[in-house]
């Protein structure tokens, strides 16, 4: 009996420890309903953004780059998607566009334009080891978020003075982590040691 309370224990345990952190949908321009969300992985090492607004303009966000800060400083860390596709830039810390990093470690999922809007769904891993990339938090925080869209246009450039701004969102523990997909049966009634049968569920 010990060994199947210790079986019991150990899936568990296995179950719970993979994590996944959430920022929710958080609300960048509500006027043109401009959102994110960043998911963090923590038993796949990668981070999902999904990221929604009009289509008819370049979309930026920027993780981990405290609102109010003008155009960041030098080598902080901007997703765009814009009409070239999905690009992985650093800021100059001044005016001027943003220059595209070495490697552009973001991996595009999907693209999907509906109703006026496009949702943007690419993923990357937590840290990808780059000094330009910003690295995602695996615990409860506050995540700070520059944004910025184009004034009328999907081609990459000055956003106006209007279309830019921050918000801090909360990085928050899912729910759905907690999410046991296993099936323990026991048989027969009473259970005895050998005959436990474990099901993993998909």
């Amino acid at each position: 009996m010990k060994k199947i309370t210790l079986l019991i224990a150990l899936l568990i345990s296995c179950g719970l420890a993979a994590q996944t952190w959430t920022t929710g949908t958080v609300d960048l321009d509500p006027g043109d309903n401009f959102t994110v969300k960043f998911d963090v992985n923590t038993s796949t090492n990668l981070v999902t953004m999904t990221m929604v607004g009009n289509q008819n303009v370049w979309l930026a966000v920027a993780p981990g780059v405290n609102t109010g800060n003008g155009m960041g400083n030098a080598g902080d860390d901007v997703v765009v998607y814009n009409s070239a596709g999905l690009q992985d830039r650093n800021m100059t810390g001044s005016t001027g566009t943003p220059g595209n990093d070495a490697v552009n470690n973001w991996n595009l999922i999907s693209d999907t334009a509906s109703g006026g809007l496009v949702t943007v769904v690419a993923t990357r891993a937590i840290n990808t080891g780059n000094s330009d990339d910003f690295v995602f938090p695996t615990s409860a925080q506050a995540l700070p978020i520059m944004w910025a869209h184009g004034n009328g246009t999907t081609s990459f450039g000055y956003h106006g003075a209007a279309n830019k701004g921050g918000v801090t969102a909360n990085i928050t523990l899912s729910t759905n982590s907690f999410d046991l997909k296993t099936g323990l049966s026991f048989y027969p009634n009473p259970a005895k040691e050998e005959s436990v049968s474990y099901t993993h569920l998909t």
